[in-house]
């Protein structure tokens, strides 16, 4: 150790917690400890027990609590090894020097290996014993939790840097994909428009039409209405300007979408059930762009549901890290753990998405449902909007009821009056009853 490692004490006492029940033994520690070469001294606190050093050690008025423990492993309420490892569950971080009265070696190695600082017994006491030791013991300790806390700030930065490289593949792939989807588009949008011109044309034109004629005339228009929705899909999928974001109450853009989405719940057979928040959550958002996500997640989750079953939107503020965790493998990049956030949430009553599948559902083209029932845009495009609101699109399957939970999360403005649809003051009031649209 060098001169100034030898000095680290210079400025204050060295603040010691021996837990020792024998009496004898506690004054002999006292009394080596008092004459040891501490330069500013020491401060001695003793338990006698376990119970009571996990007391003193979490009610310290400094701190930064005690600089060391000196543990006997004999105690009234603990024995043996197990006396230091339930040290090691209430102060981790402790640097812990035991003196014992068994000179047992292979019980010395185990708890040295185990963290503990030195194994010292008892009748080999002497005051530069305990000053080397215990000096030692915290410098090393000290170096320890270095060594750790660094250990940890590295794996934090190596999951951030594989967050951060897989998103920018993730954008990089995005962004060939939106410039061939743009081109593509493009080439067949204008084709697609003189074909449908043309069906519509037969059907004004060429009349009465038998059955067959008039059939095969209405097929020909679906599909290329449903071509057309592809192509807008893609269109919007390559579309990259910024959002024009204004403070909106969320509970106005749902009600406003299950309104325009009731008709196909009823159709379906599957209820429609609005839980808001009162008052609104605030969140700045482009109203259109976030209706647009609304109704995509509400519309998917239709489908999911079987006849009979039904389909909840809620809105509500709360702690982005309380939020469900996230299964579809989205990386929160706006948004911190400690957020305050205005929360929209999308719950079925379907099967669920298979873990193997989670990962996937925001691949550009993936879909897992049948042939000509979905591009495989919807999701990208939704998280891609929310990208641009600087939220956070969240999936979880959920067990009671059986389904999945799609969980929009935005920045939440400061709760403030707004006039209607449910704003009465600030304040986070309970959700009121359900109600079945």
């Amino acid at each position: 150790m060098d001169p100034a490692e030898e000095n680290v004490f210079l400025q204050r006492p060295v603040r010691i917690l021996c837990v020792e029940d024998n009496q004898v033994d506690f004054l002999l520690v006292r009394e080596r400890l008092k004459i040891a070469n501490f330069p500013a001294g020491i401060e001695l606190h003793r338990a006698r027990t376990l119970a009571e050093a996990r007391r003193l050690y979490e009610t310290a008025a400094d701190p930064g609590g005690y600089d060391i423990l000196l543990l006997d492993l004999s105690l009234p309420d603990s024995s043996g090894a197990d006396t230091y490892f339930r040290v090691c569950d209430f102060a981790p971080q402790m640097a812990v020097t035991i003196l014992s009265g068994n000179e047992n070696r292979e019980l010395a190695i185990r708890l040295v290996h185990g963290g503990a600082q030195d194994y010292l017994p008892k009748s080999e006491l002497t005051p530069d014993l305990l000053w080397r030791s215990i000096t030692y013991a915290i410098k090393r300790q000290q170096q320890r939790v270095e060594m750790e806390n660094l250990a940890e700030r590295l794996r934090r930065t190596a999951e951030e840097l594989e967050a951060a490289q897989g998103y920018l593949i993730h954008a990089e792939k995005i962004d060939s994909l939106g410039r061939l989807a743009s081109s593509v588009a493009h080439e067949v949008k204008n084709p697609l428009g003189i074909l449908r011109m043309g069906v519509e044309f037969l059907e004004t034109n060429l009349a009465p039409l038998d059955g067959d004629v008039g059939q095969t005339l209405a097929l020909m228009k679906e599909a290329a209405g449903r071509a057309e929705c592809v192509i807008g899909d893609m269109l919007n999928f390559s579309h990259e300007e910024s959002a024009k974001l204004i403070a909106c109450p969320l509970n106005e853009l749902v009600e406003r979408v299950v309104r325009m989405l009731k008709h196909d719940g009823l159709r379906r057979g599957v209820v429609l059930r609005v839980e808001l928040a009162t008052p609104s959550p605030l969140a700045r958002c482009d109203r259109n762009g976030l209706e647009q996500v609304i109704m995509n997640l509400v519309t998917n989750a239709l489908q999911a549901t079987r006849k009979g079953g039904s389909v909840t939107v809620r809105t509500k503020r709360a702690r982005f890290a309380d939020l469900p965790p996230d299964e579809g493998l989205g990386v929160a990049r706006f948004l911190q753990a400690d957020d305050d956030v205005a929360v929209i949430e999308v719950q079925d009553q379907g099967m669920g998405i298979s873990k193997e599948i989670l990962g996937r559902i925001f691949e550009p083209f993936f879909t897992t449902k049948p042939v000509g029932e979905g591009t495989g845009l919807g999701l990208p495009i939704c998280k891609h909007l929310l990208e641009l609101h600087r939220g956070q699109l969240l999936v979880s399957n959920i067990d009671e009821p059986r389904g999945l939970l799609m969980t929009i999360a935005l920045k939440a403005e400061p709760l403030e009056i707004h006039s209607g649809n449910g704003n009465h003051g600030p304040g986070v009031l309970p959700a009121p009853a359900p109600t079945d649209a």
